[in-house]
């Protein structure tokens, strides 16, 4: 029921990984790679790294909305179908980068012909134009006459005859990057595997391909055993094989692989480990585990969409009920509207924090008032990656507007 779930809201499209009014739209770990609000009126605001939430956008001219860009982080996607940029340009020394219809990226300006390559970076290769050098300790490794990469030297000696004992990937799916353990090579004699960053490749059409390879699109959900998820991941979290699943390996790839089997040594194995212990999450948008508790004594309750946890199960006198609490992780919701605590409560280091009518949060006592803290002034930063003052602005008709990790700025209030 789940896996189907998951392939409908994937077959949707864009529209269907944004995020509804007031509910939870980035933070770490956040399995979406769109980080937007369906309801256009709305903005996902940041709260703190762990959390933005979709909150109204403020009323202002049209004028004054493109008259203030920021600043798109290096990496981040710039462009492709269905993205909406929100005035946000690439960094000056970085240009838009086009990967395929649906991305673009954020990446450095020409290379220099003298500079040396990263290990797993791409040195070689028919029409490359980077540097083709590498460091000390690692050499240009051809794999094919369309890729070179830098390796290390104990791992040359391997020349690309040795991908046949290797897996070569699917149409448009990862065929190299950092950390790959499979062939550098595509299964389909008309694709290639194409350079996108150092923890990035992916088989593409060959140039001068035919209208029939031309006509071909990547699917939403993926082939069996390639990529389904990582850093920067622009489609959907899924596989078309409803026997496979979308496994994590790092973060920045997972695969689909198949699922457990089902026989009775399996069946065990799912129930001791498969089912989450106490009080871990145990469901949620995208969750590829078992809906179940190790302990028979836990149940799995429903926070939201995104997270529901093994929490013991309720005690039939109500007066017992109320006698046991637990303690809400740091970062959790805690509070808002419709939100059902089961005597959840922060911990004493922490505070409740009331951010909207729908969502509060717990949050370090020392974090909970920024009274004490230096508020930023008007169209300046106000927060982001390791942020030393208050998030705050000093003007009461601004207020503190994310843009990405790193950047958040004063603006106009509503």
């Amino acid at each position: 029921m789940q896996a189907a779930l998951i392939l409908a809201v994937a077959a949707t499209g864009y529209a269907q990984q944004c995020s509804t009014n007031w509910s939870q739209c980035n933070g770490q770990n956040w399995p979406a790679n769109n980080v937007c609000c369906q309801d256009s009126g709305f903005q996902c605001n940041f709260k703190n790294q762990y959390l933005s939430l979709c909150e109204p956008k403020p009323k202002k001219d049209t004028e004054d909305d493109e008259s203030h860009t920021w600043t798109i982080a290096r990496w981040g996607q710039c462009g492709g179908k269905n993205f909406v940029t929100n005035n946000g340009v690439c960094g000056a020394d970085d240009k838009c980068q086009y990967w395929n219809e649906w991305y673009s990226q954020c990446i450095p300006k020409g290379n220099d012909d003298n500079k040396v390559q990263p290990r797993w970076a791409q040195c070689g290769g028919k029409d490359y134009k980077g540097p083709t050098k590498c460091g000390s300790q690692d050499k240009c490794q051809s794999w094919n006459e369309w890729y070179s990469q830098c390796i290390p030297n104990d791992q040359a000696n391997n020349d690309q005859n040795n991908n046949q004992n290797k897996q070569c990937s699917t149409n448009y799916s990862q065929c190299n990057g950092q950390n790959w353990s499979q062939g550098v090579c595509c299964q389909d004699p008309n694709f290639e595997c194409k350079f996108k960053t150092e923890y990035l490749s992916t088989c593409e059409p060959k140039p001068k391909k035919d209208v029939e390879d031309e006509a071909s699109q990547p699917k939403q959900c993926s082939t069996d055993w390639s990529q389904c998820n990582g850093q920067n991941w622009p489609h959907g979290v899924c596989c078309q094989n409803k026997d496979f699943q979308c496994n994590f390996k790092n973060q920045y790839l997972s695969l689909c692989e198949p699922k457990p089997k089902k026989d009775a040594e399996d069946a065990e194995y799912q129930n001791k480990h498969q089912c989450s212990t106490n009080w871990s999450q145990c469901n949620g948008q995208n969750w590829p585990f078992g809906v179940c508790c190790q302990d028979s004594g836990y149940e799995c309750n429903y926070k939201n969409q995104y997270l529901s946890l093994c929490e013991p199960k309720k005690h039939m006198d109500a007066e017992d009920d109320e006698s046991h609490t637990w303690t809400i992780p740091r970062w959790g919701q805690c509070g808002g509207k419709t939100y059902v605590s089961n005597n959840g409560a922060c911990a004493p280091e922490d505070k409740c924090q009331y951010w909207n009518e729908w969502y509060s949060q717990c949050i370090p006592n020392d974090q909970a008032n920024n009274q004490n803290k230096q508020c930023s002034t008007n169209y300046s930063q106000c927060n982001g990656q390791n942020w030393p003052h208050g998030v705050c602005c000093q003007d009461p008709n601004f207020e503190c507007k994310y843009k990405n990790q790193y950047l958040s700025t004063c603006e106009p209030k509503q």
